[in-house]
């Protein structure tokens, strides 16, 4: 259950939020970016942030997050080195990614990618396999516990903005099935939402 998409929206973090409506970038695990060129994009990465297992996050781990596709291809989802010539941490505050040719649209699927910490990926053979248990990560949440019919997340106390976070826990229960016995269940009031 850890693996799914309700478990990465709610701990792990991009370097920027989109706004899909009207285009515009707010500073997330990324602080600032410049295009030195048209094809070398620099990032300057927020310092005083931590996984939720208390490690350090620095400008590698996203070095590390991006040349894990390159690594393992099948995570490439966005075909991100088919334009990427090189990313580098130039130190644990800024990263630079070089591209093959100008590809300043591309910055739209840069912001976008979840990072991964490289001390707990870089120990993996074959990543996509992993499975990431303890879905180590930068947000607002970590997972507390999981069955086949729960998943609970809570507050990660590690948060770089946890004075904004007011929700303690998350609960996720399986659907039954049946829509009907779900309506009944958001009426009785078992379930927010």
């Amino acid at each position: 259950l850890v693996a799914t998409k309700l478990t990465t929206e709610y701990t792990f973090e991009p370097l920027f939020m989109t706004n899909r409506y009207s285009c515009e970038i707010t500073p997330w695990l990324g602080t600032s970016y410049e295009w030195a060129t048209p094809s070398k994009l620099v990032v300057k990465t927020r310092s005083g942030v931590k996984w939720s297992d208390g490690k350090p996050f620095s400008a590698k781990d996203v070095a590390f997050t991006f040349n894990l596709f390159k690594k393992a291809p099948a995570l490439d989802t966005n075909g991100l080195w088919s334009k990427l010539a090189s990313v580098t941490a130039d130190s644990d505050e800024q990263v630079t990614f070089t591209f093959k040719a100008p590809s300043v649209p591309t910055l739209n699927q840069i912001v976008d990618v979840a990072i991964v910490p490289e001390h707990i990926w870089s120990k993996e053979a074959d990543p996509t396999k992993f499975t990431n248990p303890e879905a180590v990560g930068t947000g607002p949440f970590k997972v507390k516990s999981q069955n086949s019919q729960q998943l609970v997340l809570e507050r990660n106390p590690q948060y770089w903005q946890a004075d904004k976070v007011k929700i303690r826990e998350l609960f996720f229960k399986k659907a039954t099935g049946s829509a009907e016995v779900d309506k009944l269940r958001l009426a009785r009031g078992e379930y927010d939402w």
